[in-house]
């Protein structure tokens, strides 16, 4: 049916005003119409021909971009308001999150990492099997970031930062004090770029029907997060909770 629609509108669009205006410019429509059907034999071709030829250039120059502009903001302001809401869910998942987990933060970011497929990622993950994951901004998502330049190497040897080793084990995971980074393998480079961090918390999102990573869903703040030893255990799972839902409301707008 898509299909049909999409044939149906291409004609309506392009094919017949673009007949018109050939027609408005050659005779040889209008001679065979002429000769092959008496009830047009007193046709007059050239005012017919300058009719066609005004409908056509009109359709194309004037009607087409017009609607096409009208479409188009239609659709921006649609997308605008699904943004909105979109960041509207968001931020009230963060903020029942912190909530359940008293975390009093109020600097939450939400960060996606995705395999990158330039020509030198796609070399590493084809032949070292090491995959770069990329912060990328996703509207309505992630907040917004002064560098998108972090990104984390994904190999089953050494996997760098939480999000590498998130995206080999295909698991969340989260640490209440990141004061020690040594652990997870950063260069120089990622500690510069995350050394004011103190909290993190990763899960993977996969794709549609598969087992297959497609992203990695990250939350971090530069506050720590004062936790009881002996309810951690309880809260990491109200958190993991909390983060397997936000990464299955992430996959449905990826999709």
């Amino acid at each position: 049916m898509k299909i049909i629609m999409l044939l149906l509108r291409l004609i309506f669009f392009f094919l017949i005003p673009t007949f018109l205006i050939y027609i408005g410019k050659d005779e040889t429509f209008f001679n065979w119409i002429k000769s092959e059907f008496s009830n047009f034999a007193y046709i007059d071709i050239e005012r017919t021909q300058l009719f066609a030829f005004v409908i056509g250039t009109f359709w194309v120059g004037v009607y087409n971009p017009l609607y096409f502009e009208l479409s188009r903001k239609k659709f921006m302001t649609k997308n605008e308001k699904y943004i909105d809401l979109l960041n509207h869910n968001k931020i009230t998942y963060i903020k029942l999150l912190k909530n359940e987990i008293g975390f009093p933060a109020n600097n939450i970011q939400v960060r996606l990492f995705f395999p990158k497929k330039d020509i030198i990622s796609l070399y590493k993950e084809k032949f070292k099997g090491k995959i770069t994951l990329g912060m990328k901004h996703v509207e309505g998502i992630t907040d917004d970031f002064v560098s998108n330049d972090l990104s984390f190497i994904a190999s089953k040897e050494l996997p760098e930062g939480m999000v590498g080793k998130s995206f080999i084990l295909k698991n969340g995971f989260c640490d209440f004090d990141l004061s020690t980074q040594n652990k997870y393998f950063l260069t120089d480079k990622q500690k510069i770029l995350v050394g004011n961090t103190k909290f993190c918390a990763t899960m993977p999102i996969f794709k549609q029907n598969s087992q297959k990573v497609k992203a990695i869903l990250s939350i971090d703040s530069d506050e720590l997060l004062p936790i009881d030893p002996v309810i951690q255990e309880e809260k990491l799972g109200i958190l993991n909770d909390h983060l397997r839902y936000l990464a299955a409301f992430t996959l449905k707008y990826l999709n």
